[in-house]
Formats: C-alpha cells, structure tokens, sequence
C-alpha cells in the first residue's frame, strides 16, 4: 500500500510539473516576441512606434505602403506632449526632424522627419475640445 501511494505522488507530480508554465508563460524552446511597449500594441507597424501610454486605441488604420491612422483617447495631457512622445519615440530610432508645424490654436502638430533618403510625416490632432486625439504616419518617399 505505501508502494502504491509513494508511485501515485510521483506521478501526480510528474504530470503537474509538466502543466506549470515556464517562465513567461511560453512553452520551453520558443522564443519570446520583441518586446512591445505600453501594452504590446505599435501605433505604426513599419516605425514601431508604440501606443501613447495609458491610451485607448478607438480606431486604428494601417495601409500597404506604411501610413497608418490611430484614433485614442487619454486624459489628463495635452496635443503637445503626446506630440513630443512620438517625435522621441521617433528620433530615438535614428530619425532627424526637417520642419516642424504647428496649427489651428495648437490643437494640431505635425513634423517631417528623414532617414537617409526616406521622409515621413508625424501629426497629432486634437478632436475639438476632447479627449480624442489622432495620430497620421505617411511616408512622403
């Protein structure tokens, strides 16, 4: 009888073992995703631009040649500081910025950065007097 008990536990614990995840939760031998920032979700699939944090995604438009629209909403900042993350996101990847603008009683900013021979757009927009902001990537060349 203790025979029998000591091979149950040892089994149940053979097969326990092998249902524990591994660290992270992937199966053994698989490697990790890339490791995404601000809930794993990319504004813009081409710049791993990441979304603004503690953001909700409303709407989200990725096209074939790169550009992308993302509707969000957030509270508690301003145009311009979700502006200034994007351009630091952006930079900190090795882009330069060319011009930038600013519009509509600063309720819209946009700037053109370049990489080698390549240009994109960034523009943030405020919707109205909301919390809704919308985030345009378009690649220029």
């Amino acid at each position: 009888m203790k025979r029998v008990t000591v091979l149950l536990f040892l089994a149940m614990g053979l097969l326990l073992s092998s249902c524990v995840p591994t660290s992270g939760g992937l199966p053994p031998f698989v490697n990790p995703p890339a490791s995404t920032p601000y809930g794993g979700e990319y504004a813009n699939e081409i710049l791993k631009l990441p979304v603004y944090p503690r953001s909700r995604t409303l709407d989200k438009r990725e096209f074939g040649n790169g550009n992308s629209r993302v509707r969000f909403r957030v509270e508690g900042v301003n145009v311009r500081m979700i502006y200034n993350f994007f351009t630091d996101q952006i930079e900190d990847a090795g882009w330069g910025r060319n011009r930038l603008e600013s519009e509509g009683q600063n309720r819209t900013w946009q700037g053109v950065y370049q990489r080698g021979i390549r240009l994109v757009r960034i523009r943030v927009q405020q919707e109205g007097n909301s919390d809704v902001y919308v985030l345009e990537v378009t690649f220029l060349q």
